[in-house]
């Protein structure tokens, strides 16, 4: 059995055959014949949903309210094509400039293109990497660490007082050779 809309459709489809209309003139007849086979029917058909929209654009005071907060929740993510390929232009600038892959916020793996707040001897393991190798390949500073500036700050001083030992160690030794 049709709807109410498919019966509508097949009238205005009808009419159109006939003469010219343009899209304005199909949706008032397609509404005006709606609304006149409803009327005409003997037993109440209530529409769906989908053919409420068919017939009808819902008006101003019909149209569900936005929601009064905010979803919570992590955000939703960018469309996947797109990402993908501000990924990859953005990967590729990285392997162009590698001392650029170490930002404030974030370390970009150069390999895939994942950032982290620390680039770990476990992730390069998954590439087939150590860390100096990793630092050879990409041509990086070998005292540069592979942590973000916030996340280095969160460490402390401990890890900038490990830095400057490692490097007067470095220092006395190249000392002690000569």
């Amino acid at each position: 059995m049709k709807t109410l809309v498919q019966k509508a459709a097949e009238l205005v489809a009808q009419q159109a055959a006939e003469s010219e209309m343009t899209p304005a003139q199909l949706k008032s007849a397609l509404q005006r014949i709606y609304n006149e086979l409803a009327k005409a029917a003997p037993e109440p058909e209530k529409p769906s949903v989908a053919d409420r929209t068919a017939a009808a654009p819902l008006s101003e005071e019909d149209r569900p309210a936005p929601p009064a907060t905010p979803r919570r929740g992590r955000p939703r993510k960018p469309a996947p094509a797109a990402d993908l390929d501000a990924k990859f232009e953005t990967l590729t600038f990285l392997r162009q400039h590698p001392e650029k892959s170490i930002k404030k916020d974030k370390v970009v793996c150069l390999e895939c293109g994942t950032p982290f707040k620390a680039l770990s001897t476990r992730h390069l393991r998954l590439h087939g990497l150590e860390r100096d190798t990793y630092i050879d390949k990409w041509s990086l500073d070998p005292n540069e660490t592979l942590i973000s500036e916030v996340s280095l700050g969160r460490k402390g001083k401990a890890l900038e007082e490990a830095r400057a030992q490692r490097a007067r160690h470095l220092g006395k030794s190249e000392q002690d050779e000569e």
